[in-house]
Order: C-alpha cells, then structure tokens, then sequence
C-alpha cells in the first residue's frame, strides 16, 4: 500500500473513531492531524462529541502544554496547546477527564512553497469540468448529489483529479509552469456546487474527484516537472451543508440579522475605498451573504478564525502548495486578511497570496492590491486578479 494511502486510512479511521467514557464522547478532531517540527509550534484543535464541557484537556510534560480549552456548548472544545521543540514521536495522547486520545504527528514532506513570478504562466481548471479519468468515482453513496449529468450546465459533470494528472502533458505543452484548481475540497450540496465555492468539510477533498490521495499524487507529479501548485482558498463563506453549520458551535461564527434572517451583500465595492461612505453601506458589503447558499463567514469570531487558518495551514502542508488565490478576497474581514497573510509569509516566506477582486472600478481595486495610496488596509497579499484589465480587452475584442 501506499504511503499516501496508509495516511488517508490512518487519518479516515481516526475521525470516524468514537472514544467514549460515561456518556463522554469524541468523534472528530480538526485539524485531524500535525505535523513533526511544523515551524508553528501551536496548534488548535477543535474536538466534537458529547459531554465535553466539564473537561479541561491535557497532555503529558514531556508532549508541551495545553494554553487554553474554550468550551462552544456540551458539543464542541477549542484546545489551544503548545507542542514543545524537538518532540518527535508520532503523536501523542490528549487527556479528557479519565479518556485519552490519540493526535498523530506527521513527518513533514520538505517541500517548501515556490510562490509564483512573472516567469510563470497559470493554467485555470474547474476540476469537474476537465476530463473524467475515473468514472467509477462519478456516483457516490451518500452523497446529497449523485451521479453526473453532462446534458445539465449546473450538474456534475464527472471530472476529477486523475482526469488531470492524465492531462498534464498537454497542459505543459501549451507552457504552462503553475496549475491553480478550483477548490477541491468537499462540496457535499444538494445541487449546483460542481464549482467547488461552496465547501462542506475544510479538511477532506471531495471524493467525487479522487480524495486526498488523488490530490496528493496529483501534486507530486506537478512538483516532478518542475510545476508549481495553486490553491483556491476560500475565507468568506462555506456551504449551507458544512457540518459545522448544520450544528454551529456558536451562531456568531456566520453573519445573521438581528431578527435571525439572512442579509444579503449589497455588492458595493466602493464602500470600502470611499472615506465619505456610510458606515451601514460597509457592514452590508462585508458582512452580507452573496448567495442564499453559501454563509457569510464571521472571520472576527475566534473560532472560525481558528478554523480557517488551520484548515488552510493543514491543506498547505498536506498537498505540497506553492500559491494561494484567495476567494471573494473583499468581502473578509481586512483584519483577518491582514493577521493571516503576515502568519502564512512568517511560516512561508515563498508563498505568493492573490486575491479575487471582481471589480470594475480601478479605485476599488486598488484598494486591495499592494499599494501606497492605502497602506493602512494592506493585507500583505503580493498581488489581486485585475478584472478592469479583463474587462477593457473583453469590450476591445466584442466590439
């Protein structure tokens, strides 16, 4: 068997595992795993079960030391923990009243972002639209969407991440040096979500497209050819199906009215980089869903900050990435963009960070590209995708 393959059973076993003592149970924790000498030192990780609120986590001296417990309800427990230098078994035991459990520690790959240049040419995949090089994958039990449809626009259409490994000689013949993917990771949605933007569980890769052993083979072959790895991150929102949302540790984590409703984002880019707009004209802009179907995340919430930065610090680590591109980048909170970027260039000094800024406005852009008019809102991200550019040759070539 495989080493990526021992890893993926390893680490399915461990989250479908139920550890119970006196009506106490746990049966996931994210991150699921970390990592042997990981350049972060602390870890948070979020555990789920029954019965946790009366229990103080723990671990041995010799492991390091857990910083804090924050308890979300009988449900959910953040253990903020320290993991002390030079500790380098394969994991340890974290304690909960008289029930331990294991956190397995990883060796880690070596590899170390690239980032990208202008030497670089980027080739764009929505993963489900490329080539279907597994159908046995294409229909999978228990998921809310079965089967493919390619007659339907908006169904899945059956691609899948073996499909690209099986395309890469093509892709680098036109040139290409860097490959960015649509997100990857589960979109576990009744409908509509083969654009992989409405993400159901941060820390598996949809099994429609292979799992994370077909992601992390995909990787090793890029990196093979001298091929770099772009991420498609997403910060603002996830699914209406995530797991957290379906039980929310605490409903501060997503924006809602007052009165329980949805607001709804009213798309004024503006907003923000008009020192004269009003302060309700900035709120409904960050803090408005921009569809019914993906929750509008609040990154100032310490938990879902928490999640957020270790899911993506797991999934750089996990699947060897060079590059993020960041998501609906306007709509998150600039501290959170900020606070994160800065973690991620101190523990990657490599990375290159791009965000989405679908704006037609040169002003509003700019707002969020690196630059001097705005240097109290830079986010420390390297670059934004220039949809004004996009749009002035869209309107040369249609005229």
């Amino acid at each position: 068997m495989k080493k990526s393959a021992l890893i993926t059973v390893f680490l399915t076993t461990l989250l479908v595992a139920s550890f119970s003592v006196k009506g106490q149970t746990v049966q996931r924790m994210d991150p699921p795993n970390w990592w042997i000498d990981h350049p972060l030192d602390t870890v948070e990780i979020l555990l789920q079960g029954e019965g946790l609120l009366k229990w103080a986590a723990q671990v041995e001296k010799p492991v390091g030391k857990v910083l804090q417990t924050t308890h979300y309800g009988d449900r959910y427990s953040l253990v903020k923990l320290w993991i002390r230098s030079g500790f380098n078994d394969d994991g340890f035991n974290i304690t909960l009243g008289s029930k331990d459990f294991f956190f397995p520690l990883l060796e880690r790959s070596g590899h170390q972002p690239q980032g990208l240049s202008d030497q670089d040419l980027v080739y764009l995949i929505t993963p489900d639209r490329f080539h279907n090089g597994d159908p046995s994958n294409d229909d999978v039990p228990g998921m809310r969407e079965r089967g493919v449809d390619r007659s339907e626009p908006y169904a899945r259409h059956g691609g899948d991440l073996q499909g690209i490994q099986m395309g890469l000689d093509y892709i680098e013949s036109l040139g290409a040096t860097a490959l960015w993917l649509n997100p990857v990771l589960e979109n576990d949605m009744m409908r509509d979500s083969y654009h992989g933007y409405a993400i159901t569980d941060h820390y598996r890769v949809d099994p429609r497209y292979g799992g994370d052993d077909a992601l992390r083979e995909l990787a090793t072959e890029l990196h093979q050819r001298e091929m770099k790895h772009i991420m498609d991150i997403v910060y603002n929102h996830w699914g209406v199906e995530h797991y957290l949302h379906r039980n929310l540790p605490d409903s501060g984590m997503v924006h809602f009215n007052p009165d329980g409703s949805i607001p709804y984002s009213n798309f004024r880019f503006s907003a923000l980089a008009d020192p004269h707009a009003l302060a309700q004209d900035k709120q409904a802009f960050e803090h408005g869903w921009f569809a019914g179907a993906m929750p509008d995340l609040d990154q100032t919430h310490p938990l879902t900050a928490s999640y957020l930065r270790y899911s993506t610090l797991w999934y750089i680590e996990m699947f060897e990435v060079d590059a993020l591109r960041c998501d609906t980048y306007a709509f998150s909170d600039p501290l959170f963009l900020r606070k994160m970027n800065q973690l991620l260039k101190r523990l990657y000094p490599n990375i290159f960070i791009f965000g989405e800024t679908w704006s037609y406005s040169e002003a509003s852009q700019a707002y969020f590209a690196p630059n001097k008019m705005y240097e109290g809102h830079f986010s420390h991200n390297d670059a934004v995708t220039d949809f004004t550019l996009w749009r002035a040759i869209h309107k040369m070539y249609s005229a």
